[in-house]
């Protein structure tokens, strides 16, 4: 069955129960309608990267657009509202422009409206950031209430570098095109309360406690507070959270049985994940819609290593596991399954093997992005994916991953 001859939905059932967001060949964030794929650009090259599937995140920041609303505590600064154009492509995005008071800082507060943060929940803020007059902020989670330890970083807007970073947070920042830049910081709260997450504008001679000029700032656009170690992509909120719902993409039916050989195959497979934040990141799992017989390939990143699962009967029959580091950057793999013949391939590495087991029986689907059971997905891209009928050689599965 020549996959090419065929569409995306013909051979994948895709379902999401809510709109989401996603970059268009534009290099532009534009909403895909609810059970509607995502495929995923660089907003940078505007190259493909590939199919995007994400757990279920909830944006717990109000008015993720509106600097101006009250939820937001300006502090010796003012906004001035739909200033320049936003990572979307529309005039919405805000200044946050310094006041006048001498030896000051001028900031705005970040919470928007969310009312508590919770002991021992790992919480990412972030947002979109663009170079005014000034070009840095200094961004933090305060003490306040004991919430969060003092985490803080200096994001310089002109150049995408992190600077003075403080406490035990994760700082990021990447290039969002046309002069934008996503932050994000993250950290687990130590305590239960309101908290505050500040944005201090960096002055002329690098420090937040300046004199401004009344007219100067910086641009700003998505504001986003989730619960979770990394940030996905961006929530739309106005006057209430916004949830978006996991992506879900699985091959079953004719859709799987025309093409899979359940004696023996090969699996080559490119993805990236969004971060080594430590969780399971499912590329693909091959299942009878249970864990009972299934063959899966993930990254782990507790423990910074590939894994590719082989069940059959309820029984383990091998885990195969590389010594390729997990990283953020695309990576390629092979799983090659046959009776007493097992093996997986990652970036040209060498073969992790395993001569003995029988093959999972009566498996009727491939999961895309997500595994059965323990719900474990990708949260990144899928890149490629080829299957071929038969167990190539080793030296073939090198080839194929180098």
């Amino acid at each position: 069955m020549p996959l090419t001859n065929y569409a995306f939905a013909d051979l994948i059932t895709f379902t999401r129960s809510t709109t989401a967001t996603f970059v268009g060949s534009n290099g532009l964030i534009q909403s895909a309608a609810i059970n509607a794929p995502r495929f995923d650009f660089s907003p940078v090259t505007l190259a493909p990267l590939g199919l995007l599937i994400e757990e279920q995140r909830v944006n717990s920041a109000l008015y993720s657009e509106q600097f101006d609303n009250a939820v937001y505590i300006k502090v010796r600064s003012s906004i001035t509202a739909n200033a320049t154009t936003s990572p979307d492509g529309t005039a919405t995005a805000d200044k946050l422009v310094e006041d006048t008071t001498v030896l000051s800082t001028h900031l705005i507060q970040l919470q928007g409206g969310f009312s508590s943060f919770v002991s021992g929940t790992t919480y990412v803020i972030s947002g979109y950031a663009k170079v005014g007059e000034r070009t840095s902020a200094s961004i933090s989670m305060g003490t306040d209430a004991g919430v969060f330890a003092g985490q803080s970083a200096n994001f310089d807007f002109s150049t995408g570098a992190i600077s003075a970073q403080s406490g035990v947070a994760t700082f990021a920042m990447t290039n969002a095109g046309n002069g934008w830049y996503r932050w994000s910081i993250a950290a687990t709260a130590a305590a239960s309360g309101a908290g505050a997450i500040r944005f201090s504008i960096i002055g002329p001679l690098g420090s937040t406690t300046y004199t401004g000029d009344g007219t100067s700032g910086l641009f700003l656009w998505g504001n986003q507070i989730e619960a979770g170690a990394f940030p996905t992509s961006y929530i739309p909120t106005v006057a209430s959270t916004v949830t978006r719902a996991g992506d879900v993409a699985v091959m079953t039916g004719t859709a799987f049985s025309n093409w899979f050989n359940a004696s023996e195959g090969t699996i080559v497979s490119e993805t990236a994940i969004y971060s080594t934040a430590a969780r399971n990141s499912a590329a693909y799992d091959i299942n009878d819609t249970t864990g009972n017989n299934r063959i899966i390939y993930r990254t782990i990143t507790t423990t910074s290593t590939d894994q590719n699962v082989i069940r059959s009967g309820g029984a383990l029959i091998a885990s195969l596991v590389s010594g390729v580091a997990v990283t953020t950057s695309p990576r390629k793999a092979a799983v090659a399954y046959r009776a007493s013949d097992f093996a997986l391939v990652v970036n040209g590495s060498t073969p992790t093997a395993q001569l003995s087991g029988a093959v999972p029986v009566s498996v009727t689907q491939m999961q895309l992005g997500l595994a059965v059971g323990p719900s474990e997905w990708i949260n990144g891209h899928l890149r490629r994916i080829t299957y071929y009928p038969t167990r190539l050689t080793d030296a073939q599965l090198q080839a194929l991953t180098t």
